[in-house]
């Protein structure tokens, strides 16, 4: 049985799913921040994430999350158990230190035809290979993230770890 989340440092689930199937196979569905995110509009980030909440497992939080950004029929499609935890990275957040646990799973055009996008992100996602990873850049404030491709920096280097 998975433990409980401690709550020494803040949890956040990153989950990046590759396309299996399609034009698209290969390559990873990022989520685009819309202009109506409060903070960080246009930065990109896994195909869904999020934080741990008080008394949540890690996979908890990655059901949870699924349902909330993607839809409940898509939620419903996903083999969770299939999903591999291959990255945990510190990261700063405000004034403490928190933990990204990103996991890797597959992801079919069936799936993607189930989504329903939430309403902080842009309507459709923004996919990426291999050889894209160049055009990608780490969040940094002087970066205009409406022209650039960014993401956060512990999502930038798990990205960069996936595509390994």
């Amino acid at each position: 049985m998975e433990k409980k989340v401690k709550k020494e440092k803040r949890n956040s689930v990153a989950i990046w799913l590759v396309m299996t199937d399609g034009l698209m196979k290969g390559k990873v569905p990022l989520q685009r921040r819309s202009d109506k995110e409060p903070t960080f509009a246009y930065i990109c980030q896994p195909t869904w994430n999020g934080w741990v909440e008080d008394g949540e497992t890690l996979m908890d939080a990655v059901k949870r999350e699924a349902t909330e950004e993607l839809g409940e029929e898509f939620a419903n499609s996903v083999d969770f158990n299939s999903l591999e935890l291959f990255d945990q990275r510190e990261f700063n957040y405000k004034d403490d230190k928190a933990v990204c646990n990103s996991y890797r799973g597959r992801l079919s055009i069936r799936q993607i035809d189930l989504i329903s996008m939430h309403d902080f992100s842009e309507p459709e996602f923004v996919f990426i290979g291999l050889e894209d990873i160049a055009n990608i850049k780490p969040f940094d404030k002087e970066i205009n993230a409406k022209e650039q491709l960014t993401l956060f920096k512990d999502q930038y280097e798990a990205l960069l770890k996936l595509f390994q």
